[in-house]
């Protein structure tokens, strides 16, 4: 919503960076627990859920550049 009103400014960047944290600690989480993590994820940061399981499970350390 934030996006839409403001725009894609870095500052809004910025600011959503805590929600791709947020969504790699519930991938981490579930992955030691062995749980599925589709409830603890949140579509609001900067790197689609989508891209963010599929890097995490392929272990893409390159998939984090340029998004922080």
């Amino acid at each position: 919503m934030v996006t839409s009103i403001i725009g894609d400014s870095p500052l809004v960047s910025l600011l959503k960076v805590r929600y791709d944290f947020q969504n790699l600690k519930a991938l981490i989480k579930s992955e030691i627990l062995g749980i599925s993590p589709d409830s603890m994820l949140v579509d609001s940061g900067n790197i689609s859920l989508q891209s963010l399981k599929d890097g995490f499970r392929e272990r893409d350390k390159k998939l984090l550049n340029g998004a922080i």
